[in-house]
This record gives structure tokens, C-alpha cells and sequence, in this order.
């Protein structure tokens, strides 16, 4: 078995290239930073950011065939 490379690291610009995902309510918008993700078959994976503008608010979960990890960042001005 290979071992797993080590990510790049690289900068991301954050203040551009938002798009609000398909099925998402307003005030939710993502940045997608790699993709390979075969929805259809179920294969790949995906890398990205999602952001949350304070008042936004769903009532629905976001169900999908794939795991996901999560890491919560809060922004500060």
C-alpha cells in the first residue's frame, strides 16, 4: 500500500468565487478547491469550503451517498 501524500498547501481567495450549491437556500455558498467526484457512480472526492452568512437558515438537511469530514472555522472581523 502507497502511503497518502501530503496535501498543498497553497493560497485561497477567499473574498471571490463563491456560488451557492444547487438545492442550498440563500445565505449559503460554497468554493469548491478539487473535485474528481463521480456522483452518479459514486466515486472520487471533493474538497471544499462552505460558507454560512449569519442569518441564513434551512430547514431541510443536505443528504448525499458520500462521507464527509467537517471542520468549523469562525470568522472575525
Amino acid at each position: 500500500m502507497k502511503p497518502k501524500q501530503a496535501p498543498r498547501v497553497r493560497e485561497v481567495d477567499v473574498d471571490a468565487g463563491w456560488e451557492r450549491p444547487p438545492g442550498y437556500p440563500p445565505g449559503f455558498y460554497q468554493k469548491i478547491l478539487a473535485s474528481d467526484l463521480d456522483e452518479v457512480n459514486k466515486l472520487g472526492s471533493r474538497t471544499r469550503l462552505l460558507k454560512i452568512e449569519p442569518d441564513a437558515f434551512s430547514t431541510e438537511p443536505f443528504v448525499h451517498d458520500h462521507w464527509k469530514r467537517c471542520t468549523w472555522c469562525r470568522a472575525t472581523s
